[in-house]
């Protein structure tokens, strides 16, 4: 499974699926399928001013996981700008749970570029 790819991506992108997934639970995302009125407007109001993070970070998730199955260091750079963008610019008002996803995106991407060097090197000298 890690054959040309980056063991240090995929913890981060299990850490940012693991995040994500938390940060739509503590802004109560289900509360829009309650019955009760209030709760469905705190539950709006909460995704109305969480949105911006959230689609910066769900972004970042989907472009960590296409960077780790198609190993393309392109996609990983996508994903650490989009964690990069939400982090610094609620500087970091929500909380300091990206600043790992940002550290490791930045690490893994250096790695991936190096593996595909080197199965681009052992390609042309067999």
């Amino acid at each position: 499974m890690f054959k040309k790819r980056s063991k240090i991506l995929f913890i981060a992108n299990i850490i940012a699926t693991i995040y994500f997934l938390y940060t739509l639970y503590k802004i109560n995302i289900l509360g829009l399928l309650s019955n009760s009125g209030q709760e469905i407007a705190i539950s709006s109001m909460n995704i109305y001013n969480n949105s911006y993070y959230l689609i910066f970070t769900c972004f970042g998730v989907i472009f960590g996981w296409l960077g780790f199955f198609l190993h393309l260091p392109a996609f990983i750079m996508i994903a650490f700008i989009m964690y990069y963008i939400p982090a610094f610019t609620f500087l970091f008002e929500k909380d300091f749970l990206l600043l790992p996803q940002i550290i490791l995106t930045g690490v893994s991407y250096v790695f991936q570029k190096m593996i595909n060097a080197r199965q681009k090197l052992q390609m042309q000298n067999p």
